[in-house]
C-alpha cells in the first residue's frame, strides 16, 4: 500500500510518576534518519545527541568510522525493512543522559491529516541534559518543593512552566508539521 502507515506507541523506559508515552503515525516506508527527528519532535527533545536504533541485534545510527563493525549507517534504512516480524525495537537518545525508548509497532489503516501525527501523550519529556534518570527524578523533587534549597535554581534552569505532568498535543504536532 503506497501510503501505508505504522502507529508507533514510544515508551520512555525507567521513567515514571508520569509515565512518558508517546502515539504517533508515520509512513512505513520513513527512513530511520527521519524516524529521529520525528521521535526527536514528539518526544520534546532538541536532537543534538548522538543516537541509536536496534532491530534484534543489529544496531543503526550515525556511522563517523567506516571501520565500524557495530554500528549499521542509518542513512538509508526503511522502518518497514527493518522490522521483519517484530513488532518492537528500541530509541536511544543521548549516550551520556541514555534515554531508552521502547517503540512498538501497529499497522495503521487510516491515513492521517499528516504523514507524522501525534495521536496520543503522556507525561511531559524530561527536559534536555538533566541527567538522565536520576537527574529526571531529583528535577521532579526539587520543582515540587518550593522551600528547597535548589527549587529557584531548577525552575531557573528548567522553566517555570514545566510541568512533568502536562502535555500540549497541539505543540507537538506543531513540531511534527515543520519536518519535511
Amino acid at each position: 500500500m503506497k501510503n501505508a502507515h505504522f502507529i508507533l506507541d514510544i515508551h520512555l523506559k525507567n521513567v515514571s510518576s508520569p509515565l512518558v508515552r508517546r502515539v504517533i503515525s508515520v509512513p512505513q516506508n520513513i527512513t530511520l534518519i527521519k524516524l529521529s527527528k520525528v521521535i526527536n519532535e514528539a518526544m520534546g527533545w532538541y536532537g543534538y545527541h548522538l543516537h541509536m536504533f536496534t532491530f534484534g541485534d543489529e544496531h543503526y545510527g550515525e556511522v563517523f568510522d567506516l571501520n565500524d563493525d557495530y554500528l549499521i549507517d542509518q542513512r538509508r534504512k526503511q522502518l518497514q525493512k527493518l522490522l521483519g516480524g517484530s513488532k518492537r525495537f528500541t530509541y536511544i537518545y543521548d549516550f551520556g543522559d541514555h534515554w531508552e525508548h521502547q517503540i512498538f509497532v501497529k499497522e495503521s489503516t487510516q491515513l492521517p491529516p499528516h504523514p507524522f501525527f501525534i495521536i496520543s501523550a503522556d507525561g511531559e519529556c524530561p527536559p534536555e541534559d538533566c541527567g538522565g534518570e536520576p537527574g529526571y527524578e531529583e528535577l521532579k523533587r526539587v520543582i515540587s518543593d518550593p522551600e528547597d534549597e535548589e527549587y529557584e535554581e531548577m525552575i531557573e534552569w528548567c522553566g517555570e512552566d514545566f510541568d512533568p505532568y502536562h502535555v500540549d498535543l497541539s505543540r507537538i504536532q506543531e513540531r511534527l508539521n515543520c519536518i519535511k
